[in-house]
């Protein structure tokens, strides 16, 4: 396989972030932007009211996330136009608009509310224990603000994109509340993060089973699903990233990949979510690193990555790519790096999805062949072929039985050959005895009793000693 063609998944850094230049990184969800230009970008097109309802009936139709965009794609869509302000720093959450979206969320309630009726299971509790380190003021309009967003989307039928902004005009209005009040104005931007945290862990908690997975992501899910299925073939050889898989160290990170990449779906906050793929990326980049000896670059980094996602097949993974596009924290998925594993994840999950035989350096029909399973992979390619952790364990002690057979083969002809010897050996015993006793045959001769008689004064010789017995 050539290496020295440039593959699909190969992006530069420059690829990754919002193409309308602001710093922070882009995402195929919002057609390359990042989700603030992006909202920019919608707000401007969409136009008049009738248009949006349109845009809005297509959005429920279509998922906003499209995996069937290749990674190139991520380049389309036009520029926003001029006038249009887009000014967005990297450590300044305040210069973000605050949306009309959602107004009468925000509104001060006459009745003032205790910080025990938002509570409702863990994350309520850790949300109220929270709120008790904040200012008496702060805390209670952040408690109203989230109540009031929960009971409007629990109790209203909404569309996702209506829910989408109701949750990040919400995070906004905090952030506003926080800058605005003096207590908060030393505060820097972990502080911030921390307390948006908590405020996006409690929400979404609460809003998980209406928020999450419409029904076309979950159509698009079984189509994902389904064809991650027919590229278990892909080896690492086919994506330039050979890795010897047999490494234990190798394997352990590939290991803790997987199960990263597998309980993705099992979290229920964005946040957890987006942890968990933090998790699935630094052990890619450990096993890179293990195999190289050296920092790995990017383009081995979104090809091992590619790897992990056919190997692991996570489940619902479009849901929760829509799930935490739609109601993460904007900040943490556009920069840091959170947003970078982020945004190479959603490019990974595209090149799947438009993967041909191109891509792989394969003809067309070879590619078919392969996905449809009329062709299996040469032996000598399977070997760098993933698979579980009970298979692995089973092809070894495959091979160790092979090889104790092979064993207990070669000391049955050992033993085979060692009887032949011995039996050879004693008949060449005998063989050469017989042999000496011709050679030299045996001769009996008389011996003379009489070798003393010719002792000359052996009379003299004193008599033999008597044993004597002393009575103690």
């Amino acid at each position: 396989m050539a290496s020295s063609s440039k593959k699909a998944f190969q992006v530069e850094q420059a690829d990754l972030m919002c193409k309308n230049g602001c710093g922070f990184y882009g995402n195929p969800a919002w057609f390359g932007y990042c989700s603030k230009c992006y909202r920019e970008y919608e707000k401007f097109n969409i136009g008049n009211e009738r248009e949006r309802k349109k845009a809005s009936s297509i959005s429920e139709t279509s998922p906003r996330y499209s995996p069937s965009s290749s990674i190139d794609k991520v380049q389309r869509g036009g520029t926003l136009p001029a006038g249009i302000s887009t000014q967005v720093k990297l450590n300044d959450k305040r210069t973000v608009k605050k949306q009309s979206t959602g107004k009468s969320l925000f509104r001060r309630s006459s009745s003032p509310v205790a910080h025990n009726e938002i509570s409702g299971g863990g994350s309520s509790d850790e949300f109220s224990e929270f709120l008790k380190t904040l200012k008496k003021p702060v805390a209670h309009d952040l408690s109203m603000i989230c109540r009031r967003l929960i009971e409007r989307i629990r109790n209203e039928y909404l569309s996702f994109s209506m829910q989408q902004d109701l949750v990040q005009d919400c995070y906004q209005s905090i952030l506003n509340k926080l800058d605005s009040h003096p207590a908060f104005k030393h505060y820097n931007e972990d502080q911030y993060d921390i307390i948006m945290d908590n405020v996006e862990k409690y929400i979404m908690s609460r809003l998980y089973s209406n928020t999450f997975c419409t029904h076309n992501d979950e159509e698009r899910d079984l189509s994902m699903q389904s064809r991650i299925r027919k590229l278990r073939w892909v080896s690492l050889t086919h994506l330039d990233t050979p890795l010897n898989l047999r490494h234990s160290l190798i394997n352990k990170h590939l290991n803790d990949a997987i199960t990263a990449a597998i309980e993705i779906n099992a979290r229920r906050t964005p946040r957890d979510k987006l942890t968990c793929i933090v998790r699935c990326c630094i052990s890619v980049m450990e096993m890179l690193r293990g195999a190289n000896q050296q920092p790995p670059n990017a383009d081995q980094f979104l090809p091992a990555l590619i790897f992990i996602i056919i190997r692991s097949n996570p489940p619902q993974l479009h849901s929760n790519i829509q799930y935490i596009t739609r109601f993460a924290y904007q900040q943490r998925i556009m920069s840091g790096e959170t947003g970078y594993y982020f945004t190479n994840l959603c490019c990974a999950v595209s090149f799947i999805d438009t993967v041909n035989g191109e891509s792989l350096n394969m003809s067309e029909d070879e590619f078919e062949s392969l996905m449809e399973g009329r062709t299996r992979l040469p032996v000598d390619e399977l070997d760098s072929v993933y698979t579980c952790e009970g298979l692995e364990n089973l092809r070894t002690f495959l091979d160790d039985i092979k090889e104790f057979s092979e064993t207990q083969e070669r000391l049955k002809d050992g033993v085979t050959d060692l009887r032949i010897n011995v039996k050879g050996f004693g008949e060449s015993v005998v063989t050469r005895v017989a042999e000496m006793r011709r050679k030299y045959p045996l001769t009996h001769q008389s011996i003379d009793a009489s070798l003393d008689a010719d002792n000359v004064g052996s009379e003299d010789l004193p008599s033999p000693i008597q044993p004597t017995i002393i009575n103690s």
